[in-house]
């Protein structure tokens, strides 16, 4: 569009913004999105068209983000939408809506060949298998094109890297891919390296991210997800099953630049008894954060309740009552609203319990150390281990062990002492 960023076209996400009045065209995250709606601007008057990206993914902000546009339409709104997807259960969504147009736009993906298991192998043994299937790929294959291997998480990852060293692997730079690597080793997958690259990689990669000359992908057909139990009040990350939606967007993988291999770890009839997509976040995750901000709104289940694609068990609901009751957040004399410390609540958009955890500590005057604990509650790890250096990394940490009470206070003497240090690496 030849324009500068933040004029013509912005972007907002949690800590950054470069968007203004001009702007015609804003990217952000569901997030920004929602908080935008529920902060002031619930009929979405600056805007005329949202468009919901990846909506195959069905993540719970964007969920409730497209609950609340359809709630504004049906307020009287303009605003329209459009859920954009390259493995949407369309017809669904287009019953949902009313019989809402659905367009197709067809894309030119290179052929790719896909090969399947004659028999089902023991999930442990994802790893090993994998490792073969590579290495005999790297040798009978000596043309140009390098390898892509699905792993539920870095455990998995690790162990297919070893199982290829000990078969003494020549020729090939072997790169793992998951969420606590660094920026710089993160980036090396788009790097040229010395020989093939053979990337062991999670999820990060099954969609937006092309790396260029893949041309073999090896999937496990496994993911890690979080499911979440009402019962306990507690979010397992579990693995599991990965759902056919999703093992094409990994297939699709050797075919974006090249023609190229698939080479699922399962076998055809796995494939054909998987359900169809995964389910939504909404389904197997705490409702707490959800009936707070709904509530924040003027909106309730039992009142004016917003209108959700797929709807959690009635359990869940009422464990998330529940909880919020006990935080103090409802109005104990019409449970539909907010009581004032809930009002309160709601505005830190964030997870209530660590909402309260905020807003007490800053009444017993503790709200920075509540802050620390609140952030570190919700982070992944603060310490780097890499798997070469596992020991000095471990002795590392222990330098910062001074209470034999809690890790969070450990967790928070090492950021204090970060601070001190002005947060320097070296």
């Amino acid at each position: 569009m030849n324009v500068k960023v933040g004029q013509e076209v912005g972007y907002l996400t949690g800590p950054e913004k470069k968007s203004g009045r001009d702007s015609q065209i804003a990217f952000m995250t569901s997030g920004v999105f929602k908080n935008i709606i529920i902060r002031g601007n619930p009929e979405m008057e600056q805007a005329s068209v949202v468009l919901f990206e990846e909506f195959d993914e069905r993540y719970l902000l964007s969920d409730i983000g497209l609950a609340l546009v359809e709630k504004a339409q049906n307020q009287g709104s303009k605003v329209k939408f459009v859920l954009m997807s390259a493995t949407l259960n369309a017809q669904k969504f287009s019953e949902h809506f009313g019989s809402a147009p659905i367009v197709e736009a067809k894309g030119r993906p290179y052929p790719v060949e896909t090969h399947f298991m004659s028999k089902r192998i023991d999930p442990r043994r994802m790893p090993e298998k994998a490792a073969e299937l590579a290495v005999s790929i790297h040798q009978r294959h000596q043309q140009k094109g390098d390898v892509l291997i699905f792993m539920p998480g870095k455990q998995e990852i690790n162990a297919t890297i070893e199982a290829m060293v000990k078969q003494k692997i020549t020729g090939a730079t072997i790169l793992p891919l998951h969420g606590e690597l660094s920026p710089q080793e993160r980036h090396r997958i788009f790097e040229e390296q010395p020989g093939r690259k053979i990337i062991v990689s999670t999820n990060i990669v099954e969609r937006r991210l092309t790396i260029k000359g893949v041309r073999y992908v090896i999937d496990s057909g496994l993911v890690r997800m979080n499911e979440y139990d009402p019962a306990a009040d507690m979010t397992k990350l579990v693995v599991t099953s990965t759902a056919q939606d999703p093992l094409r967007q990994r297939q699709g993988r050797a075919g974006r630049t090249q023609p190229g291999e698939c080479y699922f770890l399962i076998t055809q009839d796995e494939l054909n008894r998987r359900p169809a997509s995964t389910k939504p976040e909404i389904m197997r995750t705490s409702l707490r954060e959800v009936v707070l901000q709904i509530k924040a709104m003027g909106y309730s289940r039992e009142g004016d309740p917003i209108r959700l694609i797929d709807s959690p068990e009635k359990q869940n609901w009422k464990a998330a009552k529940s909880q919020l009751r006990l935080l103090g957040a409802l109005n104990p004399e019409d449970e539909t609203k907010l009581s004032e410390f809930g009002q309160k609540l709601a505005e830190l958009s964030c997870d209530p319990r660590e909402g309260v955890m905020l807003l007490r500590g800053c009444e017993m005057g503790c709200g920075r150390e509540m802050a620390i604990i609140a952030v570190i509650r919700t982070s992944r790890r603060l310490f780097y281990r890499p798997q070469a250096e596992a020991e000095q990394a471990d002795a590392a940490r222990k330098q910062f062990e001074t209470s034999n009470l809690s890790d969070l206070l450990n967790l928070m003497n090492v950021y204090e002492q970060a601070e001190r240090a002005n947060f320097d690496s070296k």
